[in-house]
């Protein structure tokens, strides 16, 4: 028992490490200058600097704005659209509700490159290539059917008798979704708005075939900071760092909700 316990322990440290060593290590290089980041071998000890954050701001606002504009309305227009056809399968009680859901989140397994080219063809067409409305349309495809299926299992858990009070008292249907779904799936929503934030914020394939000049996000600014000059690690580093920071602190700052949202539902 206490063999299987130290080796538990162990998987555990080794885990962190292979997930978190890299991450350290990008922070850390953040901190150097160049030639300390080529060191051979790797400097441990070194005078900490921000002169590489500050070459990396440079470059930094425009792409980082780009992304949270097309993040957060794509986001928004996920959960207009997801949460009442969620709520729509809850209410409504039919044999085929399980297998509707089942195939949104089927459609998550479809490889993105599949649709490349018919989606390049027809934002061509339609001029919105370069454009912020083609990530938009594209992020809100993507993670619709992500809010479909998190949002039917939270409106499902609800208590129905609440659902049925509200019938009785004579509430509408957007009266029940906004008055009472809503507030009572808030953790839920919550979880699932930030899943969809991470999904668009990470998502690159896309971002780099469709808005790679005038709209670029973050994502392709990253890979962008390869220069003809050469790769300057220190800098990249800095860059990255601010990259994934955003992220980082609003997963950081809705943890509890997160972890709330995730598993609710998994106990009975």
């Amino acid at each position: 028992m206490r063999w299987s316990h130290h080796v538990q322990n162990l998987i555990l440290y080794l885990a962190v490490i292979v997930i978190f060593g890299p991450i350290f290590w990008l922070i850390v290089t953040s901190f150097k200058t160049e030639a300390d980041a080529y060191a051979m071998p790797p400097k441990v000890f070194f005078s900490p600097t921000l002169v590489e954050y500050r070459g990396a701001l440079e470059s930094f606002w425009a792409p980082f704005f780009h992304s949270v504009f097309m993040v957060g309305i794509s986001t928004i227009l996920s959960l207009i659209l997801g949460v009442p056809a969620a709520f729509a399968l809850s209410h409504y009680q039919s044999r085929r509700n399980e297998s509707i859901v089942f195939w949104f989140i089927t459609t998550k397994a479809l490889p993105p490159v599949a649709v490349m080219i018919p989606l390049f063809v027809i934002f061509r067409e339609l001029r919105l290539l370069d454009t912020p409305w083609a990530l938009i349309i594209v992020f809100t495809g993507m993670n619709t059917p992500i809010v479909v299926w998190m949002m039917y299992q939270f409106i499902k858990d609800l208590p129905p008798g609440i659902i049925e009070a509200a019938q009785v008292d004579g509430v509408r249907l957007w009266g029940m979704l906004w008055r009472i779904v809503i507030p009572l799936t808030r953790s839920g929503l919550a979880a699932t708005a930030m899943l969809c934030v991470i999904f668009a914020w990470n998502e690159f394939l896309f971002s780099v075939s469709f808005t790679a000049i005038k709209w670029e996000p973050l994502s392709v600014a990253v890979a962008a900071q390869q220069t003809s000059r050469g790769q300057f690690w220190a800098q990249l580093s800095a860059f990255t760092t601010l990259a994934i920071a955003v992220p980082v602190v609003v997963g950081w700052l809705t943890q509890k909700q997160l972890v709330r949202g995730l598993t609710s539902g998994a106990v009975k």
